[in-house]
């Protein structure tokens, strides 16, 4: 479930990128990010909630202006309107919310009730 997660923040991130890569904004995708923590919040199932600090080995995701490359993956095209990006991962169309402050990107991704509920939360750092 947590790798599923991670490939669905790539696929959302990804798209983030397409939708800014026409401002040269300091909001702009483009470039590699370094996962530094994630929290799962709010589940049905409070076994599922969880939070981890990442010190080693950390996700990375790289932005082009329309693909996402999530570690060494294949890359995930995207779409971004507004903050919402779109990715279609496994059959499944999800719909991830991005901020980018400073060289912060976090990624919030809000589960249906019927899939759990739970509320995931993605800092990474732009390296």
């Amino acid at each position: 479930m947590h790798r599923l997660i991670l490939v669905f923040v790539a696929l959302l991130v990804a798209s983030l990128i397409y939708s800014c890569k026409e401002s040269e904004s300091n909001n702009s995708l483009l470039g590699t990010w370094e996962e530094t923590s994630f929290v799962v919040t709010e589940c049905q199932n409070p076994d599922f909630n969880n939070s981890e600090i990442c010190s080693s080995a950390c996700q990375k995701l790289t932005f082009s202006d329309s693909t996402v490359v999530f570690d060494n993956d294949a890359p995930i095209n995207y779409a971004v309107d507004g903050n919402v990006i779109t990715i279609v991962l496994a059959g499944t169309t999800l719909f991830p919310v991005y901020n980018i402050s400073g060289n912060m990107l976090t990624i919030t991704i809000q589960d249906r009730e019927e899939d759990g509920g739970c509320k995931s939360v993605y800092t990474y750092e732009r390296v």
